[in-house]
């Protein structure tokens, strides 16, 4: 497994599934998170628009 410090306490773990742990100041949109986890509510550990940035998209047929 591979540990990516993002920002501040933002961490992706890359592996079997990728899991992004208070995603902040994500950069680009990759849409790859399998799971998305937020300690608490402060802004800098839920940010909304960083959680739609790494959400992933399932397009319906």
């Amino acid at each position: 497994m591979n540990i990516q410090v993002n920002c501040n306490n933002s961490i992706k773990l890359i592996g079997s599934k990728i899991i992004y742990i208070d995603p902040y100041e994500i950069e680009n949109e990759p849409h790859d998170a399998d799971y998305i986890f937020c300690t608490h509510s402060h802004y800098d550990h839920f940010s909304p628009e960083d959680i739609k940035k790494v959400k992933m998209i399932i397009q319906k047929l």
